[in-house]
């Protein structure tokens, strides 16, 4: 038995021979944590770590010495062994000696620096039209994966097991096709079918569409195809680099098979572009990477895919990992300062410019009023209102505050009802907590790091009435205690939740204030907004004095005391709802669901369904597919609802005592079945709401519905 008194020595037995240089002896517990790093500089090293520890499924490893580049980064079992490092059996002796009779030579790796870079961006849907912007101030996590052999022993068995059995599955099903799915109207792309792979891989068609263009070599593919469980375990180890793709369809693999080692935590620029110089050795480049980033000052993972797909295997050092952010939480960001006593009257949320919003009673598409209506969903084409929740999205130039002007108010008023019916109101004001984020640096032992602070806007009160303060262009002058503190030159002035707000045209107002909540006329050049390709050419913005939008109210002397603008929400949901087809005048609603005819050629099908919105703020897509996937062309209808598309008849119906738009065509008989005597068909009907958050289409409001028909001989 050990002495537990006495140290635990490490003796190694080189037998006449000298021993190799710059070698260090790592201790490990059974959690993986380093106890201890020394140098390996003489026969017999006494260790800080207890016997108990080394008992306690310790591991010790012998490998070269750490150059202090590497010294911040956190070691692992993994990261020794990558060096080369050499794991010896752990024989306690009586006087608690581990010896070693023969320590292999460490072949030492070859060290050098990999510049790790590349880009963040999200594709924001602006006024209907899609535009790829930066994404900055970003928190971007750079990790190294873990190949397999460094860890395969770890594997349950059952693990490995159930993978080859999956994996035998997928490569010996037949595929399966899929029918088209309904086109759900002009506004969007069609929605293409996935073909070609497994039903039961269906559920995740991203990682189908790499398998399809994916081919194992025959050897692979018969030794996963083996009887043989130990061939099977055996051509998964060899080959799992081949295996990737497949992998991803199982995410309950991913925590057995996949591991990795954040190696720095980087903060992208204006660009949206980050980099991170890693001193690193050359057997190991697979880089994994995900991303946060601060909304309303909390850290949010926006990015962050299965780690099979998305690691960048052999990295190639230099090479940029472009990112596309999609998350609907993420906003475009501004870095950029405008000068003076400026307000840049911007955005509703991330996604439309509030010059964009219509403000006269024009027609657009299928309305004959789009007042307060946005084009979200098709450039120039205003069907959108507004509903859900919503920011403000404002930007103060460097001349605010200042000491006439520090604050600011939001108020709102109903001017019409859902149907555009005038209506009287008084003026409401818009409150709730604002806070503004910012990031700042934070010295720590392993180097800077980015921590995070909100700065509160208000409200304050006076006389009962709220007020906001305007945000400084530097962070640091309203939060002096954090010199390096920086934010987003674009300012979420106030957040509008519309679940209150009865349906209708609204009109709201922006003030500028004192700092006693006194409304400050301001030079009417003060405020300004988005340039349109109609404007005159020039900047980016143009003053909004003089516009036919009518945005400023002026006092006697010409001086701006308000900007208005005004909008259309709507929280109403779509309806669909697919009726009985009529068959040579007989409804298919039966017992059977058939629809009988006598002549092929001469007898009629009438196709009915019902779509819309109330207040027809909707598009929708309605399809028939007979068989598995064979389309009928010339029943299909799509596009606004309340117009007529491919010779259907449109009117209105009451339904439960509800007006709803009805549609309805005939058809020969001959045109449904084609050279089938007898069929059945789908009918899939899909509405989809053209409301919007400003950020992204609310789909909450969409509605959609399913059909049958089946026709024979009488």
């Amino acid at each position: 038995m050990a002495k537990k008194s006495n140290p635990v020595t490490v003796k190694i037995d080189i037998k006449g021979q000298s021993l190799q240089k710059d070698l260090q002896i790592f201790v490990f517990d059974k959690n993986e944590n380093l106890l201890e790093a020394t140098a390996l500089n003489k026969e017999q090293i006494k260790l800080k770590t207890s016997a108990n520890e080394i008992k306690s499924r310790g591991q010790i490893f012998i490998g070269p010495s750490i150059p202090k580049e590497f010294e911040k980064r956190k070691l692992t079992p993994v990261t020794i062994k990558k060096m080369g490092g050499y794991e010896p059996s752990i024989r306690l002796d009586v006087n608690n000696d581990i010896t070693i009779s023969k320590l292999p030579n460490i072949i030492f790796p070859n060290w050098y620096w990999c510049l790790i870079t590349g880009n963040l961006s999200k594709t924001f849907t602006i006024d209907g039209q899609n535009e790829t912007l930066p994404i900055c101030e970003a928190r971007v996590h750079i990790c190294e994966v873990d190949r397999i052999k460094w860890w395969w022993p770890k594997i349950p068995r059952a693990v490995i097991t159930d993978l080859g059995k999956k994996l035998k599955e997928i490569l010996t099903i037949p595929e399966v096709k899929f029918p088209p799915l309904p086109d759900p109207g002009p506004l969007r792309p069609p929605i293409r079918p996935i073909t070609g792979f497994t039903e039961k891989a269906s559920n995740n068609s991203e990682a189908l569409q790499r398998i399809s263009t994916l081919k194992l070599p025959d050897d692979v593919k018969l030794g996963l195809l083996s009887e043989s469980s130990s061939v099977v375990s055996d051509t998964i180890y060899k080959n799992f680099h081949l295996l990737h793709p497949y992998l991803c369809l199982w995410p309950w693999f991913w925590p057995y098979f996949y591991r990795c080692t954040e190696i720095a935590t980087v903060y992208s620029d204006c660009n949206g572009h980050f980099d991170y110089n890693y001193f690193n050795f050359d057997n190991d480049k697979d880089i994994y990477v995900w991303v946060e980033v601060n909304i309303d000052g909390q850290w949010v993972t926006v990015y962050r895919p299965p780690m099979s797909c998305y690691t960048k295997w052999n990295y190639n050092c230099g090479s940029e990992i472009n990112i596309r952010i999609t998350d609907p939480r993420v906003k475009p960001c501004e870095c950029s300062p405008i000068p003076g006593a400026i307000v840049w009257m911007k955005r509703i949320n991330s996604g439309v410019r509030l010059r964009k919003v219509q403000q006269n009673n024009g027609s657009s598409e299928h309305l004959t009023n789009a007042i307060g209506l946005t084009d979200f969903i098709t450039a120039g084409q205003k069907v959108s209102p507004f509903g859900g929740s919503f920011p403000f999205v404002v930007q103060f130039g460097s001349g605010f505050p200042n000491s006439t002007v520090s604050h600011y108010r939001w108020s709102y008023k109903r001017l019409k009802d859902a149907y555009l019916t005038s209506i009287s109101d008084v003026s409401h004001h818009l409150e709730g907590n604002i806070n503004k984020s910012y990031t700042y640096e934070v010295s720590t032992p392993t180097g800077t790091v980015f921590a995070t602070g909100a700065f509160n806007l208000g409200p304050t009160y006076n006389s009962g009435k709220p007020k906001y303060k305007i945000p400084h262009v530097e962070a640091s002058d309203d939060v002096p205690s954090e010199p390096t503190a920086e934010w987003n030159q674009d300012t979420s002035s106030i957040y509008v939740n519309t679940s209150g707000f009865a349906d209708g045209l609204y009109e709201f107002t922006f003030e500028l204030l004192d700092n006693s909540g006194n409304v400050m006329p301001v030079d009417a050049k003060t405020f300004v907004v988005d340039r349109l390709s109609s404007d005159p050419t020039g900047e980016t913005t143009i003053s909004a004095d003089g516009l036919p939008e009518n945005y400023l109210v002026k006092n006697t002397a010409g001086k701006a005391i308000a900007f208005t603008f005004k909008m259309r929400i709507d929280n109403q949901a779509c309806y669909a709802d697919v009726l009985d087809a009529i068959v040579d005048g007989n409804t298919t609603d039966t017992a059977c669901g058939v629809g009988r005819y006598d002549n092929k050629t001469t007898d009629k099908a009438i196709i009915r369904f019902l779509a819309g919105q109330p207040l027809n703020f909707a598009y929708y897509g309605f399809n028939i597919v007979k068989g598995n996937s064979n389309a009928v062309p010339v029943a299909n209808s799509a596009g606004y609802v309340t117009q007529s598309d491919n010779g259907y008849s449109i009117s209105t119906i009451l339904d439960a005592g509800v007006q709803k738009t009805f549609y309805k065509k005939q058809l020969n008989v001959s045109d449904m079945l084609g050279s089938c005597n007898m069929a059945a068909f789908a009918e899939v009907l899909r509405v989809r709401a053209t409301h919007t958050n400003g950020s992204v289409r609310i789909s909450s409001y969409d509605s959609e519905d399913v059909g049958a028909i089946a026709m024979a001989t009488s």
